[in-house]
This record gives C-alpha cells, sequence and structure tokens, in this order.
C-alpha cells in the first residue's frame, strides 16, 4: 500500500471513529468490511468477536440488546431464516 493509500485509510479511520453515528458496512457475502467504535459501543458488541473479516450474523448474535429477535432480523434481513 502506498503512501496516499495509507494516508488515506488512516483519514477514512480518524473520520468513521469520531462521528455520532454508528456506521457498519458488509461485502456482497456478508463479511464485515467497516465499522466505527461508536457502532460498536451502541449495541454493547465485543471487539474480539466483531471485527473484518466475521459475518453479519456473529455480529447479530453478539449484540446484547434484547431487542434483537427472530422477527426483527427478518425486518432487517427479509430472507433470514433461523437455523
Amino acid at each position: 500500500m502506498g503512501f496516499g493509500a495509507r494516508r488515506n485509510s488512516a483519514l477514512l479511520a480518524v473520520v468513521l471513529d469520531n462521528i455520532t453515528q454508528g456506521v457498519v458496512m458488509f461485502d456482497a457475502a456478508e463479511r464485515l468490511v467497516v465499522c466505527n467504535d461508536r457502532y460498536i459501543e451502541m449495541y454493547g458488541l465485543s471487539r474480539d468477536v466483531v471485527k473484518p473479516g466475521c459475518s453479519f450474523l456473529d455480529v447479530i448474535n453478539n449484540r446484547r440488546q434484547p431487542a434483537t429477535s427472530t422477527s426483527m432480523l427478518r425486518n432487517i434481513v427479509p430472507r433470514f431464516s433461523p437455523p
């Protein structure tokens, strides 16, 4: 990675960690690409679990919010079907 790419990556990390909104992005394979500190704090997530490469279901299963239910997941991801 060149100097410009490293600088842009560092700048993006600073921006994401200094906004008040929680930000999370998954790729087409439903793997975590990026997540800011605010998102982790909002849902009481473990930084040991929620990191780039973990699955969408790993993130959802790690949430410490009692409102996370199968019906809620169906609203978030209509194709969700619990195991």
